[in-house]
């Protein structure tokens, strides 16, 4: 989402995978392996969610969402208008059964065509606040790095909380933890 800003006729979503702890879903994953759940007002959110409510306060709508079947369900559950193309089913972590390239190639091109003819009827998501943001992480040595960070609240043992009423400023908690989180897990995959 670097570079986001108003004037933006919509966001395309590609590639994109479920939300860490999904079941059949390649790659399960929100932004890091080591956070085990990402919460805002208690509901979990991925990176569909974050992204989408970061470019709906510049008044940029998501057009499309391309990536697991996984990720496409849970989009369109906070999305419903959102329109999306699964590129492959998910069968575990690492292990899915994916359309052929051509196929996805062609589909894809056709589905953000349309969505940009459309993007001057798209919906943009602006959830309101306030916003209650808890990670639960997988350690508690990274806990014990991200609570170093100004307004975290450490809640539990290994789960965090920043409250706020500007998802620009949740965003930005995001990805601080996101990089402090590399201090202590360097090397752990996604997912």
């Amino acid at each position: 989402m670097a570079g986001i800003e108003d004037g933006f006729t919509g966001a395309v979503f590609v590639g994109y995978h479920a939300g860490a702890g999904t079941a059949d879903a390649i790659l399960d994953h929100t932004y890091t392996g080591w956070f085990a759940d990402v919460r805002v007002n208690g509901e979990s959110w991925n990176e569909t969610h974050l992204n989408a409510a970061l470019a709906g306060t510049f008044g940029v709508p998501v057009l499309a969402v391309a990536g697991d079947q996984a990720c496409c369900d849970q989009a369109q559950l906070r999305l419903p208008w959102v329109r999306t193309l699964a590129t492959k089913q998910g069968l575990a972590n690492r292990a899915g059964r994916s359309r052929s390239p051509k196929h996805v190639q062609e589909h894809l091109r056709r589905l953000v065509k349309d969505a940009v003819k459309l993007a001057d009827q798209a919906e943009v998501w602006r959830p309101e606040g306030p916003f209650a943001l808890e990670i639960d992480v997988t350690s508690t040595a990274l806990a014990d790095m991200l609570a170093i960070a100004p307004g975290t609240e450490r809640v539990a043992v290994r789960t965090l909380r920043f409250e706020t009423d500007d998802i620009r400023m949740l965003y930005r908690v995001v990805l601080t933890w996101m990089n402090l989180g590399r201090r202590v897990e360097p090397g752990t995959p996604p997912g």
